[in-house]
């Protein structure tokens, strides 16, 4: 059997992935590769992170299991080679780059065929390196969906308060992520988001974790504040779809 070259990892993760991965070669064999990746590869995991375990294996399915081992989390993320490229496909054109990040920084813990994941490494690092591809639709759609659902809870500001900051509370997460997106980089995982914005917008991330912990009055115009900065409308703006005509 191909040698298995274990991360340095703190106890329990240390334990926990030495019992995973006997289920793993068993469960998907034959197995091409595995790559370990994530917070917890990182250093940076706690008690809520799960070791992300991406396998290659030789199938005609593919298969996402999410299982304790060691009172560990773990998201088992088994593909046939032929999705991999798809993965990446996607990626460019959502911007969410998670297949390319574990494949591009996390540790192989075993392959049997050096030059094809030497290949999709290659790839992974040179979709990340680039810009993700939003299509102007996909953006002026998202724009869409998110002015209006914002619109939705505005009008409820003075008729029914707690139901006007839920539907607010419901966009501003995805307000932020749509910020990212306009300016066409790719976007943080969620738990990171942010960080990010700290880092890059600090007068954006001052105005979410100020309105996430307002109440009344100063919670809209809080928002009205995210909106403006993020989606540069409150509500309607002018568009059209593209024409979509019967088969």
């Amino acid at each position: 059997m191909t040698a298995l070259t274990y991360p340095n990892l703190a106890e329990p993760y240390n334990s926990a992935l030495r019992e995973a991965i006997p289920y793993v070669l068993e469960r998907f064999s034959p197995v091409i590769a595995i790559i370990v990746a994530g917070s917890i590869i990182d250093g940076k995991g706690d008690q809520y992170s799960d070791l992300d375990t991406f396998i290659i294996f030789e199938s005609n399915y593919r298969q996402r299991v999410q299982k304790f081992f060691g009172g560990v989390r773990f998201e088992l993320l088994a593909n046939p080679p032929e999705f991999i490229p798809l993965y990446f496909e996607q990626e460019k054109r959502d911007g969410g780059g998670s297949t390319a990040y574990m494949l591009a920084t996390g540790h192989v813990l075993m392959c049997r065929d050096d030059a094809m994941l030497a290949n999709f490494q290659a790839q992974a690092r040179a979709l990340l390196a680039g810009d993700p591809a939003y299509s102007q639709k996909q953006l002026t759609m998202r724009r869409y969906f998110l002015a209006d659902n914002f619109e939705n809870g505005l009008d409820l500001r003075y008729r029914d308060p707690i139901m006007g900051r839920t539907l607010i509370l419901s966009v501003l997460k995805d307000m932020l992520i749509y910020d990212f997106q306009r300016q066409g980089k790719w976007t943080p995982r969620h738990k990171d988001l942010l960080m990010h914005i700290r880092r890059d917008n600090p007068t954006l991330a001052r105005l979410f974790t100020d309105c996430i912990s307002a109440q009344g009055d100063t919670f809209f115009d809080l928002a009205c504040q995210i909106a403006d900065m993020t989606l540069g409308t409150r509500g309607f703006f002018e568009w059209e779809s593209d024409k979509d005509y019967l088969a």
